[in-house]
């Protein structure tokens, strides 16, 4: 043994007077661990686990999840109101009720002066869903404004666009559940051992049970890219190339992919297929007309209503090509695609008839 010793001191774990758990939520990140808080006979916080049931972190918890218990009983913790009459003038501790009447009479007086509206709520990100909902009715309902928002707004809005567009959904499409059935992880600018060990814990798992390539996108060596097949260590802001390139490639992957498909469906007499030829026809209709309008001599209104015809024709034709994309591309392409794997996409299939349709479903066995 190490420096003589000739036996190891036994691990002892200290005794804290755990009487009862109680369940709730870790309030650090957003990867949803559930944890539960152990009390001594005072009612005093003094020991955490993770919820051995709960499907997200399985009974595990990160170092922070370990210790939120003491966040009761931090020194800088809020315990009692602050107030001040100027900004310049320090904080002074008060009661609930002098806080609360200070409050009411401030929003009352503002909104006397300015209209309702001129009065506005921020919130945090963190809180859950039903404080959510009762903050929001109380500042629709109780207080008149229309002006609340929240941190998960403002920090989210363009991602949120881009799922939207995307995916159609405002949230991201996938889950913990992907790594078991991905067969390529792409992460971009994600340091997971250290941002979120537990999903690094779960992607680990899948890769003892099934081996994949991890490609790490990042200009830092960080644990993660350590660990991964691939690390591309790009120029900082040059990200967006990289992606544009790689879009560019699957794109045209796709494309051949999609006139095969269609093709096939087309000579099953599908509605696919006649879809696809629709699109083919109003394509060409739209590339013809552009061209004769711009060597015509027409002008005026008729001029106008041409280039209106030549520009519906085109839309039209984009929309169908993007029904098709969805309809035929994705489930042949990418079957492990993680935004087919969704919850909601499966029920918003279902409920639509989507996942009847010819050569059409979802992956099974995601959830």
């Amino acid at each position: 043994m190490l420096l003589g010793r000739k036996q190891k001191n036994p691990i002892k774990i200290v005794d804290k007077g755990v009487i009862e758990w109680k369940y709730t939520t870790c309030g650090y990140c957003s990867t949803g661990c559930s944890i539960e808080v152990g009390l001594n006979g005072d009612g005093k916080a003094v020991a955490s686990r993770g919820a051995a049931a709960a499907d997200v972190n399985r009974g595990k918890l990160c170092l922070k999840g370990i210790f939120e218990h003491e966040l009761f009983y931090s020194a800088n913790r809020g315990r009692v109101p602050l107030v001040r009459n100027r900004y310049h003038e320090p904080f002074q501790e008060t009661g609930w009720d002098a806080a609360l009447d200070k409050t009411a009479s401030e929003i009352q007086r503002i909104q006397g002066i300015y209209g309702r509206d001129a009065f506005a709520i921020v919130s945090t990100g963190q809180i859950m869903t039903e404080e959510f909902y009762t903050l929001g009715k109380l500042a629709r309902g109780v207080l008149g404004t229309n002006n609340h928002d929240g941190n998960t707004t403002l920090c989210m809005s363009s991602t949120v666009s881009g799922y939207k567009r995307s995916f159609g959904s405002d949230g991201p499409p996938g889950c913990y559940d992907d790594f078991e059935h991905t067969e390529c992880l792409l992460a971009i600018g994600s340091n997971l051992p250290e941002q979120h060990p537990i999903i690094f814990w779960r992607l680990r798992e899948a890769l003892e049970k099934r081996k994949f390539p991890v490609i790490v996108v990042d200009p830092r060596v960080t644990m993660f890219a350590q660990m991964a097949d691939m690390h591309l260590p790009v120029t900082p802001g040059t990200g967006l190339v990289l992606e544009g390139v790689g879009l560019v490639f699957h794109a045209r992957a796709m494309q051949r992919q999609s006139s095969e498909g269609a093709a096939s469906h087309y000579e099953q007499g599908t509605t696919f297929g006649k879809t696809y030829w629709l699109r083919n026809g109003l394509l060409a209709a739209g590339a013809l007309t552009v061209p004769g309008l711009a060597f015509s001599d027409a002008s005026g209104w008729a001029g106008l209503a041409g280039w209106i015809v030549a520009a519906l024709l085109v839309y039209f034709a984009s929309i169908i090509g993007r029904a098709l994309f969805y309809v035929l591309v994705i489930p042949t392409t990418m079957p492990g695609a993680f935004f087919w794997r969704n919850r909601g996409f499966q029920e918003h299939a279902r409920e639509t008839g989507l996942a009847d349709m010819p050569q059409v479903g979802v992956v099974p066995g995601a959830h």
